[in-house]
C-alpha cells in the first residue's frame, strides 16, 4: 500500500474578519491542523481534498456551525470511480451506520437502529475509458456519506481500499474532491461561493475535468 504523502501547504482561497477558507490537501488532518484553536466549523477526511472553512473567531466558530447543521451550505464534490452508475444521474439514499472501531461507515437500504439517513443527487461529467467523473451535491452531511453510498451502489471511489477500490492512489489519497461550498454569509447576508481546483499534477484528473485542455465529455 502507498503511504500517504506528506500535505502540500495549504492555498489560501478568501478570508475576513471571522471565516478563513482553504483548498485543503490530501494527507492534512483537519482536527489536527485547527482542532486545538476549535475554529473547525467542519471536516473534510484525511485522503480527501478540496475547500475547507474554518472560523478565525468564536462568533464565526458558532455561526458556521450553525449553518453546516442547518443544511444551508450547498456542498458540491467531484469523484472519480473506475466503475459506472446505473444511471448517469440520479439521488441516492440510504441509512448509514458508523463505526468508530475501524473507522468505517456502512449503508443500508433501509432505516434501523443508530442509523441516519443519508441523501445525495448526482450527475456524471465525463467519461475516460476506465474511470467516471461525476458531480455530487449532498443533501445530508454524515461521515464517510460518498465513499459509503458510492461504495454500496458498487462505485467506489477510485483509490479508496476501505470502500473496496482495488487498488490504491500514488500518494495514498482518494479521488474525490469537496469542489465547493456555497452559503450566504451569516453576517452580511453575502453569497459566498468558494471552488477549489483538483489536485495539481493528477493527470487522470485532468484529461477527465470538463473545460480542461485534454477533458472528456
Amino acid at each position: 500500500m502507498n503511504e500517504p504523502a506528506d500535505p502540500k501547504p495549504l492555498v489560501e482561497l478568501w478570508s475576513d474578519d471571522d471565516f478563513r477558507a482553504v483548498v485543503k490537501p490530501i494527507g492534512l488532518d483537519v482536527e489536527k491542523e485547527f482542532g486545538e484553536a476549535g475554529w473547525v466549523i467542519h471536516r473534510i477526511d484525511t485522503p480527501v481534498s478540496g475547500v475547507l472553512l474554518v472560523a478565525k473567531t468564536a462568533k464565526g466558530a458558532e455561526a458556521g456551525r450553525a449553518l453546516f447543521a442547518g443544511r444551508s451550505v450547498e456542498k458540491v464534490y467531484w469523484v472519480i470511480t473506475g466503475v459506472p452508475l446505473t444511471f448517469d444521474k440520479g439521488e441516492m439514499r440510504h441509512w448509514l451506520s458508523h463505526a468508530q472501531q475501524g473507522n468505517k461507515t456502512r449503508a443500508y437500504n433501509e432505516p434501523g437502529p443508530g442509523r441516519q439517513e443519508a441523501t445525495l443527487t448526482y450527475r456524471r461529467l465525463a467519461r475516460g475509458d476506465r474511470y467516471f467523473l461525476y458531480e455530487v451535491v449532498l443533501g445530508t452531511g454524515r461521515t464517510h456519506q460518498i465513499r459509503a453510498q458510492f461504495a454500496a451502489a458498487g462505485a467506489p471511489v477510485k483509490g479508496d481500499l476501505k470502500y473496496g477500490a482495488p487498488r490504491s492512489n500514488p500518494g495514498g489519497g482518494i479521488s474525490l474532491l469537496a469542489r465547493s461550498l456555497t452559503f450566504n454569509h451569516p453576517f452580511t447576508d453575502k453569497i459566498i461561493s468558494l471552488v477549489a481546483d483538483p489536485p495539481a499534477g493528477d493527470t487522470l484528473w485532468k484529461a477527465l475535468v470538463p473545460g480542461s485542455p485534454n477533458g472528456i465529455n
